[in-house]
Order: structure tokens, then C-alpha cells, then sequence
């Protein structure tokens, strides 16, 4: 991968790191690919396709209403993109895990530091 192209894949990672703070969805869709796949690598967890995406942000917004994404690192080659946040939240509704486990709200302020 060329330095430019790095770059641009980087800049396009934090245009869409910051449309998703905004809640823009509709902006977040016209950024990614329709084949988008959000994959978490510590759970395991995957979402495949920018429509289910957005929805899997969207129950997150829910539960999470002030959740923020700040980028910590961004690691490019090719055409794939991986992105180091730190997540910063406050929990105000309940979370139902994947174990069917039921979480109340705590309105606890949290983060996760660097969630690749």
C-alpha cells in the first residue's frame, strides 16, 4: 500500500469514527461499503452489511445514549482498515446480554481503552 493511499484510508476512518458520534446514519451508510463488517476482537462478535450495522449502532445508541468513540490508532493495508478506539459511555437503560442476562442501569460512566 502506498503512504497515500494509507492515508485516505485513514481519513476515511475518522470521517466515519466522526459520523458515528454525530448518530448520522445516513452519512455513516454513504461512507461504507454495503458489504461493511463490524467485528469485535476480543467478543468474537460480528455484523456483516452496512443495514444491519447501523441497526446493531443504533440498540447501542439506545442503551448508551452519550456513547463516544475516540480513535487511538489506525492500522491500514490494502483495502481493509483496522481501528483502535476508546469507548466513553454512561449506561442508562438495561443491557441484555448475549447469556440472556439482564443488566440494570447503573448511570455509571465507563470506558474501554483501545477495543479493536
Amino acid at each position: 500500500m502506498t503512504a497515500a493511499r494509507a492515508t485516505g484510508v485513514t481519513a476515511l476512518a475518522r470521517t466515519l469514527v466522526e459520523a458515528w458520534n454525530r448518530a448520522d446514519w445516513p452519512a455513516c451508510r454513504a461512507l461504507a461499503a454495503p458489504a461493511y463488517r463490524y467485528e469485535e476482537a476480543t467478543s468474537g462478535r460480528r455484523v456483516d452489511g452496512i443495514d444491519a450495522v447501523v441497526a446493531d449502532w443504533r440498540r447501542l445508541r439506545a442503551v448508551f445514549p452519550d456513547v463516544d468513540a475516540e480513535i487511538a490508532d489506525v492500522l491500514a493495508h490494502g483495502g481493509t482498515s483496522v481501528i483502535g478506539l476508546v469507548w466513553r459511555a454512561t449506561q442508562t437503560t438495561p443491557v441484555h446480554t448475549p447469556l440472556a442476562h439482564r443488566l440494570r442501569p447503573t448511570s455509571g460512566s465507563a470506558s474501554v481503552t483501545r477495543s479493536y
